[in-house]
């Protein structure tokens, strides 16, 4: 095969030097568009950071899955290091990067832009609920730097919060994340299979991905018949949601491979048939990677592009319009933006309420029968526990007693949250997606009015969103250990030890059920303060969408109505300067094309 030198004296091949010069135009496209970006009042940012990437030949693997599925330990089976904090409940909640370093780092990027770096021992500070609750810290991102050797090429990993619950960030970091990979590993369990959360999660971000692994984990916890038949399912839902055939799924178990690789075990490593899965995705990274990171990096570019450009057809229209009916229209615009905000203040009313509905038809009925169920239990199982010996004063065993009802209290509650809470979720998650439909019908609505008044469509969408995976309902603080208090008096130890206990028992059987009241109570409330925090960040969310969507419309019409009434000498240049740009952006958008259907395998 023939070969040219490269600029390190050494030889590259046709197929390296093909993907060198589609980078080097790539990186001059990115140029141009953050160029434009800046002349049409927009931050180039975005193409910095895209370009900066591919330059750097930065390639982003992201995990993605929902909560539970086992991400953060497959990551740390891949990396061969136990680096990541995993945990028996749902824990991540802020995207964590993985990178190489010849020496471990953690750097923690805040909302605000400041970059700290931290000891790595303490990562689950800022990347966990019960570390960093809320992300009350205001974490951006976490990168770790890792001497892993299979980082060494540029390549990241980045571990992503859970999908399908209810905690409101955890989601939005995912799905905020997704745009900024370059491929994906989707991972399922073997039980139970694909569910529609992770369908729908799958539809979204399906369309950002220039390679996507799919992984069935967790099939050490099934027998080999169950394991086949939801790997079944599983493809047949994912073939029918992206449209694709004969996909490949690798059914492994991250968990007993990490366990292999700590111990050097190499049978058990081929037993949780890891290594067929590390092969494949080797081979990827060193024949792949290139294509997949142009063409991930050109898609990101007509993104930005495609905005570009309606903006400046709408500017050209107007420009040409006469000016008595671009202010007509304009007018009319503004009435049309009338009937929208009126529409969206009347879905917001529907929306506060359908949460209104949702608490007291499912989560206030559901926890009045709760308690109509569990408090017999709980005395039977209070009562069980006092008649066992107990050889100590009235007011040990008054503590002892107390402390068994809390306990059972607490382990009640905690086991009727976790059976509601992926129900609940699912029927929120409902809820917000119909929010979102109306949030979509809204801005179709605009770009339909912008078309017919300017002649311009504007492309004008918000992703579905899924909801956000809640790991505080495993661990939450709801819960207050007392409540439960009776009085043991002097008179009452005079009384005989038998009628002392059987009057402790009956007092605690009383104060249980005043507890038990009394949690359920924090726990509704705990339960609706999350569900209106989501609603309020969901909808303040989409009224984003919808402001900048008017925005960039109104402000070119109204800048196009200005330079009309005041500068009308200025309009033909103005004219030749948009058509210049409409002629670089189609020069522009070729050359993307281009790169994407001939970008090297």
């Amino acid at each position: 095969m023939e070969s040219s030198s490269d600029r390190t004296g050494g030889t590259t091949t046709p197929l390296q030097d093909r993907l060198g010069r589609a980078r080097t135009d790539l990186l001059d496209i990115f140029d141009a568009i953050g160029e434009m970006l800046a002349e049409a009042g927009l931050s180039p940012q975005p193409t910095a950071a895209a370009a900066d990437r591919l330059r750097d030949n930065r390639f982003d693997l992201v995990v993605l899955g929902q909560y539970k599925r086992g991400k953060t330990t497959f990551i740390n089976a891949l990396l061969g290091q136990d680096l990541l904090p995993t945990a028996i409940v749902p824990l991540t909640n802020i995207a964590t990067r993985v990178r190489y370093a010849s020496h471990p780092s953690t750097l923690v990027t805040l909302l605000d832009g400041r970059v700290d770096e931290v000891p790595l021992d303490d990562l689950h500070l800022y990347t966990t609920q019960k570390g960093n609750p809320d992300n009350q810290k205001r974490v951006a991102l976490v990168e770790v730097g890792v001497p892993a050797m299979a980082l060494r090429d540029g390549t990241t990993v980045t571990d992503t919060p859970g999908i399908a619950s209810i905690f409101e960030q955890n989601t939005r970091a995912a799905m905020d994340y997704v745009p900024q990979a370059d491929a994906a590993i989707f991972l399922v369990n073997a039980d139970p299979p694909i569910s529609e959360a992770e369908r729908a999660f799958l539809k979204e971000v399906r369309p950002y991905m220039a390679k996507l692994f799919f992984v069935q984990n967790k099939i050490d916890q099934v027998s080999q018949t169950d394991q086949e038949e939801s790997l079944a399912f599983t493809r047949q839902v994912i073939e029918e949601t992206t449209g694709e055939r004969d996909i490949v799924i690798y059914p492994l178990s991250a968990r007993t491979a990490l366990e292999a690789k700590l111990a050097n075990d190499p049978l058990a490593l081929r037993q949780s048939r890891f290594d067929r899965f590390e092969r494949d995705l080797h081979r990827f990274l060193q024949q792949g990677k290139g294509r997949a990171l142009l063409t991930s990096s050109a898609s990101k570019a007509m993104r930005l592009l495609a905005s570009l450009r309606s903006r400046a057809e709408l500017e050209r229209h107007s420009l040409e319009m006469d000016l008595a009916d671009l202010v007509a229209k304009a007018e009319a615009f503004d009435r049309h933006l009338g009937d929208v905000e009126r529409a969206r203040f009347e879905d917001k009313a529907v929306l506060r309420a359908q949460v209104g509905r949702l608490v007291a038809e499912y989560i206030d009925a559901r926890l009045e029968a709760f308690q109509a169920e569990q408090l017999p239990q709980l005395r039977a199982a209070l009562a069980a526990y006092a008649r066992q010996p107990h050889r100590v004063s009235p007011l040990r065993f008054k503590e002892a007693l107390r402390s068994h009802a809390m306990a059972l209290i607490k382990a009640s509650l905690e086991a009727w949250e976790g059976a509601q809470e992926e129900v609940l979720a699912q029927l929120l998650k409902e809820l917000l997606r119909r929010f979102t439909d109306q949030t979509n019908a809204l801005l179709s609505r605009i770009a339909a009015d912008c078309e017919a008044l300017f002649g311009v469509r504007f492309d004008l969408f918000v992703p579905e969103e899924e909801l956000p995976a809640d790991s505080r309902f495993y661990h939450g603080d709801w819960f207050v250990a007392d409540g439960i208090d009776l009085a043991v008096g002097v008179a009452m130890t005079l009384l005989p030890l038998a009628l002392v206990r059987r009057k402790i028992v009956v007092g605690t059987h009383r104060g249980m059920a005043e507890k038990l009241n009394m949690e359920c109570g924090r726990l509704r409330y705990d339960f609706v303060r999350r569900i209106e925090a989501r609603i309020q960040e969901f909808s303040a969310s989409m009224d984003d969408h919808l402001a900048r969507a008017i925005r960039d419309i109104r402000e070119v019409v109204q800048r196009t109505v200005a330079l009309r009434r005041e500068r009308e000498e200025e309009v033909a240049a103005a004219r030749a300067r948009v058509g210049d740009q409409i002629a670089r952006y189609t020069a522009l958008d070729a050359r993307l094309r281009a790169i994407s259907e001939d970008a090297p395998a």
